[in-house]
């Protein structure tokens, strides 16, 4: 059990008390909700083409799909602990698995080198050289030159650079001089940072679509005869929710 005077036990409360703070100021259900309904759909789909892919292609295809679930949800979360920038990184990975899951349903004998990439080194360096995210990506109509794109500006934050340092700190002056402050939104942040959190919350959640939509296009490319009418009209009912949430966002204080 943590002692309350331990720093990690203070950032835990800390990041509880914006969690709930940010809830009430963004009001995230409906954006949350509609994403995840799009994963409940395309996994439903992607029960239908199962039996279409060997064995290796069910089993790592099946644990990226989940992956990418998992990203979105720790994305959102930590945005909303305050952690906006920190949370890029969880899309990051969601596109990485996105591409990664792509190249597999592209080309089944790559599941293979997926699975075995952790029973060596060479097995291991024959994944880092087969996977390629940009290259993937590329090669997908419609979203994914859009997403490539959005994946080397989400780098450019998670790793350790220049342009990480200015989205993740701040330089201010006070009475002490100058200091350096975490632009983690826990403090009691001003108007323009309240916007600034919930414009970044909404714009996570449009990465999160667009990953997904990635896949799904990248399957209907590969299954052709794959019935996606019930997806077509959750995308467009989620393209309508999305500009809604944003005028919505725009406004708040």
């Amino acid at each position: 059990m943590l002692k309350p005077s331990s720093p990690v036990h203070q950032l835990e409360v800390i990041d509880h008390d914006a969690f709930l703070r940010n809830c009430q100021l963004v009001k995230p259900d409906a954006l949350i909700n509609g994403v995840y309904e799009l994963h409940e759909i395309l996994a439903e789909r992607w029960s239908a083409v199962i039996p279409q892919l060997c064995r290796n292609q069910r089993e790592a295809l099946t644990d990226c799909l989940q992956a990418i679930r998992r990203e979105f949800l720790f994305g959102c979360l930590t945005c909303l602990r305050a952690h906006s920038t920190d949370g890029e990184n969880y899309r990051r990975k969601a596109i990485e698995f996105c591409a990664f899951g792509i190249q597999m349903i592209r080309f089944p004998l790559s599941s293979k080198v997926w699975l075995e990439a952790l029973k060596s080194k060479t097995k291991y360096r024959s994944y880092k050289n087969m996977f390629k995210v940009m290259t993937v990506l590329k090669d997908v109509a419609d979203t994914g030159i859009e997403l490539s794109m959005l994946y080397e500006e989400l780098c450019k934050e998670v790793h350790a650079s220049p342009y990480a340092i200015k989205t993740q700190t701040r330089i201010y002056v006070d009475e002490k001089g100058q200091r350096l402050n975490y632009l983690n939104y826990h403090d009691d942040y001003n108007e323009d940072e309240r916007c600034a959190l919930a414009q970044r919350f909404v714009t996570g959640i449009e990465a999160d679509f667009f990953t997904i939509l990635t896949f799904a296009t990248a399957m209907r490319m590969q299954f052709p005869d794959l019935d996606m009418s019930r997806w077509n009209e959750k995308v467009q009912a989620f393209l309508e929710l999305l500009e809604s949430e944003k005028s919505r966002i725009k406004d708040v204080r």
